[in-house]
């Protein structure tokens, strides 16, 4: 039956298989492998985003030494892979951000200025992005997904040298290859902007989100899709009090949420309405903190990643993580819990601090090499 199948209906089917499952498939035969590559199924297309059907899968990504390898998690499958990233120069393998589809942003492990990277830790494929315009160490970067399927890469403030700091936003535009001033900031912004790293930002209705990293917790935003872009400062709800706080796309990338972790063992999780307005919408149950923290835990070590329905919480890698996830079609949210491996066939996992990246795996050398 399948060697009669039409190319177009045989694509259709393996549209609905995750990455790991459509590489095991492109190796049954040269027919299969040859109907994946040509009806481009292992490239899933920024434009259409939302239209995913697996959810991102979650990389945890050393935070400070530059290791060899990180983990990948397949949310589907409930399992770990390792991925190797010695294709990638050790001076550049401090994880930003993920890129439209299957690529991550690296940067340097060194405070200096030098270019970003692009990858794909998937095929194995890296490229240097052009140097920036101005000297800056450190800085804030967003990143957003265009509607032709492209993307931008802003990087705003850092430092020039020991004592100045930039007060300006770079843009690099995937169509041009090119970076561009893309405005001026606030002097009283300048200075802060290199503190913002954690978390890492969030695009939402045209203004690119951070949080500060360091207490008392503060959102600021500049609008990206204004021909001069404006920034603004959003409050944080109960600033003074948070241990951890972390910015999240909800409902299914409609919604900005803040995920907080308040004295007392209460993480809970607030949606902005209008400007500067959020409003609490959720908590996780206590048997979920307590399992999160342990007995010695405090939520000032909890890490929180989330988008396409789910937010992972963790303080390292060895002790396991929480995930939260969004009910579709209501506003309720469960939790279940992951081991730090699960069907791992190389034995236990070795545990290290680690960051978060959320990234819908690609196998296209298209994507590897970007836009």
């Amino acid at each position: 039956m399948w060697n009669n199948l039409p190319p177009e209906i045989l694509a259709f089917i393996f549209s609905f298989l995750p990455p790991d499952t459509l590489a095991r498939a492109r190796a049954v035969c040269q027919q299969w492998n040859s109907c994946a590559q040509q009806h481009h199924l292992l490239l899933f297309s920024s434009t259409n985003h939302h239209q995913h059907l697996h959810p991102p899968w979650l990389l945890a990504v050393p935070t400070h030494n530059c290791r060899h390898f990180c983990y990948a998690y397949n949310p589907s499958l409930s399992r770990w892979y390792n991925i190797s990233l010695s294709f990638i120069p050790s001076a550049l393998r401090l994880a930003v951000a993920a890129v439209g589809d299957g690529l991550l942003l690296v940067k340097p492990s060194l405070s200096i200025p030098s270019p970003l990277a692009l990858c794909n830790p998937f095929t194995q494929h890296y490229k240097l992005l052009p140097p920036f315009i101005c000297k800056r160490s450190n800085p804030s970067i967003g990143v957003v997904s265009t509607a032709t399927g492209g993307y931008r890469i802003y990087v705003a403030g850092g430092s020039s040298n020991c004592t100045a700091y930039v007060s300006t936003m770079e843009m690099y535009d995937s169509e041009a290859g090119t970076w561009q001033i893309a405005g001026k900031m606030p002097e009283k912004y300048a200075a802060r902007m290199i503190l913002w790293s954690t978390s890492g930002s969030v695009h939402h209705n045209g203004v690119l989100y951070w949080i500060t990293s360091a207490r008392v917790y503060n959102v600021i935003g500049v609008d990206v899709g204004a021909p001069s872009p404006g920034w603004h400062e959003v409050g944080v709800p109960c600033a003074d009090q948070l241990e951890f706080a972390t910015l999240v796309m909800t409902r299914g990338g409609r919604g900005l949420g803040l995920v907080g972790g308040l004295a007392g063992r209460e993480v809970c999780l607030w949606e902005l309405e209008g400007r500067d307005t959020w409003v609490l919408v959720d908590k996780l149950p206590g048997e979920a903190v307590t399992r999160l923290l342990g007995r010695e835990g405090k939520l000032g070590s909890v890490k929180c990643v989330g988008g396409g329905g789910l937010m992972y919480l963790f303080r390292d890698f060895g002790s396991g993580m929480l995930v939260w996830k969004e009910e579709i079609g209501s506003c309720r949210r469960d939790w279940y819990w992951v081991k730090r491996c699960l069907n791992g066939g190389d034995g236990p996992l070795p545990n290290f601090p680690v960051k978060g990246v959320l990234l819908w795996p690609s196998l296209s050398p298209l994507a590897a090499l970007g836009k």
